[in-house]
């Protein structure tokens, strides 16, 4: 389970700006949802306080990156090899990496340097990743729209493993597959909509 309870956080000094007042959140294993938010609006931060990334004020956080593998938007940050195929075998081996592959179209530049790959290439590798890293949980924080992560995505939201946690800007409710849970966060809460 990935769950917050109580918690509240806030900017380090000098900004000292409050995110996140007495919030409680909680993601279980099975039930994907869909975390909906505006540019700003602390959707990324609530994604590291739960794989306990960064520290919250207060409160309980049960999750970790031993529960959940990660995507972010920020891609430079999450792959650390030269070649595409090195970075995928860091993530694990056998099957699962084989359908990776094949998933999101990366047969073609599995010899490639990360350094020469599109923006689009990168993400692919990097969710590649996560769901190698075979965690019952996976965060991803606004993927971008490309076919072959949207085929990929389509075929995992199938499976019953692993349970998705994705963030989407407000404006995004283009969302794959069905019986999401849907939650959009503001102004410091987070809610349940439908």
């Amino acid at each position: 389970m990935l769950a917050l309870k109580n918690v509240s956080y806030s900017t380090p000094l000098p900004s000292d700006k409050t995110i996140f007042n007495n919030i409680c959140f909680e993601v279980k294993e099975g039930r994907n949802t869909v975390v909906f938010g505006d540019n700003g609006s602390g959707k990324t931060t609530l994604a590291k306080i739960l794989l306990k990334l960064i520290t919250p004020s207060t409160g309980l956080v049960c999750g970790g990156t031993q529960t959940a593998s990660v995507f972010f938007e920020d891609i430079e940050s999450q792959l650390l090899f030269t070649r595409v195929e090195e970075e995928l075998k860091s993530s694990g081996s056998g099957p699962l990496t084989e359908k990776c592959v094949d998933l999101f179209q990366l047969k073609d530049i599995l010899t490639s340097s990360i350094l020469e790959l599109s923006y689009s290439q990168k993400a692919r590798v990097a969710l590649a990743c996560a769901y190698i890293a075979g965690r019952p949980f996976i965060v991803i924080d606004s993927p971008p729209r490309d076919e072959n992560i949207d085929r990929a995505l389509g075929y995992f939201l199938s499976q019953s493993s692993p349970t998705h946690l994705l963030f989407l800007p407000d404006a995004d409710r283009n969302i794959p597959g069905k019986n999401w849970e849907k939650m959009r966060i503001w102004g410091g809460r987070i809610e349940r909509i439908n």
